[in-house]
């Protein structure tokens, strides 16, 4: 897997979105690694304007972000971790998932009270 650096520029169903980040969502329980998008070229508006695009959608880059040596050898590692993340079965990723969110709210109990 290659990710574009942040500032590609990307156009899906002739609309172009511009990469402003990267992570995973959980995609009908599923953990889905790409990009997060904001609509090019007005950019980032509002969370609910940013949009997720797995990494594996179909699309074409209209132009690639700037690169330098430090930003390449952290997207290959961002990419390699990708990779790691997709080849864990998803029954493990749901227990994960629902380990964390048991933390986070045993976390926000405390600090409430």
């Amino acid at each position: 897997m290659k990710l574009l650096p942040l500032g590609s520029i990307i156009k899906v169903n002739n609309h172009k979105v511009c990469v402003i980040g990267y992570g995973s969502a959980d995609k009908e329980e599923k953990s889905v690694c790409g990009y997060f998008v904001a609509v090019y070229p007005v950019g980032f508006t509002s969370i609910d304007k940013v949009l997720f695009l797995p990494h594996y959608a179909d699309f074409e880059v209209v132009a690639e972000g700037y690169k330098t040596v430090p930003s390449e050898k952290i997207l290959d590692t961002l990419a390699k971790s990708f990779e790691m993340v997709e080849k864990v079965p998803d029954e493990e990723l749901l227990k994960i998932d629902a380990a964390l969110k048991k933390i986070a709210a045993k976390k926000k109990e405390a600090n409430e009270s």
